[in-house]
């Protein structure tokens, strides 16, 4: 914000909630896919499950960013993309188990600290 009203500018800053799609790489999804394709018979979760996360479809991502540049612009402009809707990272696995067709024996690293819950 200081940076645009120092230099003039007008700036767009936008804070996102987790992003899946079709090329997502990383976080607890895309992990415990890849080890369950590794060993069906295992999955290793740090945390004890509970954990809340919040997802947006990376095209709707995309509209919200291109609805929100068309809005009545400020300097400075602030937008939270996201959803109030979450699933908790143990409905993730049973979903992931689910859809591969196992049955993996869970191996839960208790909870972590700075792990913090909503």
């Amino acid at each position: 914000m200081a940076y645009s009203e120092g230099f003039n500018f007008r700036s767009w800053i936008f804070r996102f909630a987790s992003i899946l799609g079709e090329r997502y790489t990383h976080g607890h999804v895309f992990d415990f896919y890849k080890q369950l394709l590794a060993d069906p018979t295992q999955l290793v979760v740090l945390g004890d499950g509970t954990q809340r996360k919040s997802y947006l479809y990376v095209h709707d991502c995309i509209d919200a960013i291109l609805h929100a540049l068309k809005q009545p612009q400020n300097k400075v402009n602030v937008f939270n993309l996201g959803t109030p809707e979450y699933c908790q990272v143990s409905d993730s696995i049973g979903w992931i188990t689910e859809h591969l067709g196992t049955e993996a024996a869970i191996e839960i690293f208790g909870r972590i600290a700075g792990m913090g819950r909503r």
